[in-house]
């Protein structure tokens, strides 16, 4: 089971907004957490065993407001264009800018689903 689910339709570019609270804290799962230089990333791949390399893509997202935790994703169309069903993804965050094989602090496990469109072209 995910930690989060993001529900897309085909061929659209959504902005994604998430807030980081310090949920593995049991005395305070919902306190903000000030993600002042953190680096956040949101990776999408085929299936589980498909290596980083090969992902659809790993998108950097970008604060919004650092000392209330919020982040987002601005995701394109090229985001989107994916067979309709469910990818595995994960939400991985650093306090820092990441070296290339630092892993990160922590992430969210994401099921990552495409529906189809209703109409594939407006009038």
């Amino acid at each position: 089971m995910a930690d989060k689910t993001i529900t897309l339709v085909a061929n659209t570019a959504p902005v994604l907004t998430y807030q980081l609270t310090t949920f593995r804290s049991a005395a305070n799962p919902y306190a903000l957490v000030d993600i002042t230089g953190y680096t956040f990333k949101l990776m999408v791949k085929p299936t589980l065993a498909t290596p980083d390399a090969q992902a659809f893509f790993d998108l950097a997202g970008a604060i919004v407001t650092a000392a209330s935790g919020i982040f987002s994703f601005t995701l394109t169309t090229a985001h989107t264009a994916f067979m309709p069903g469910t990818y595995p993804g994960q939400i991985r965050w650093w306090n820092s800018t990441p070296g290339a094989a630092e892993p990160p602090d922590d992430a969210w496990s994401v099921d990552y689903i495409i529906q189809p469109a209703v109409r594939l072209v407006e009038p």
